[in-house]
């Protein structure tokens, strides 16, 4: 989880941490958005080849060169016309196994890029996609 709370940590994350960390292909699929008086909750798929560093998802981490798929999840609370607290959720295990830091070989519970596959397939009201319990049928399996 990144962002901050209060319009100093905001503005430290985003001037030091998130804006200049980008990679330069980034894009963004919007899935869902939902909202109230003092807060905005967007969906949505973030894509990247991590091709720079970024503190505030990889913290560590150089370059891979690897591409990557993985949902997010964004909260945006609002004080009258104010941004006042940005909480960011993604599934770390599904990024570490796209840049190469989890073995895709290694029997653990992780999704993977199947995650974002799924969301995009259930977002276009489409049939299909990778299997919604795959991994409890996977654990099942191995007994």
């Amino acid at each position: 989880m990144t962002g901050g709370i209060g319009r100093d940590a905001l503005e430290s994350f985003y001037a030091k941490h998130f804006i200049p960390n980008m990679p330069p292909d980034v894009k963004l699929t919007p899935i869902d958005r939902g909202a109230g008086p003092s807060f905005v909750v967007d969906e949505f798929i973030f894509e990247f080849t991590h091709t720079v560093i970024m503190d505030w998802m990889l913290p560590g981490v150089k370059p891979t060169g690897c591409k990557v798929r993985v949902p997010f999840v964004v909260i945006a609370k609002f004080e009258g016309d104010k941004l006042s607290a940005e909480r960011i959720y993604w599934d770390q295990a599904t990024v570490l196994q796209q840049v190469g830091l989890l073995p895709a070989d290694v029997a653990l519970p992780i999704t993977g890029v199947e995650q974002a596959t799924k969301l995009e397939c259930i977002s276009a009201g489409k049939q299909g996609g990778p299997p919604s319990n795959a991994l409890i049928e996977e654990a099942a399996a191995r007994g």
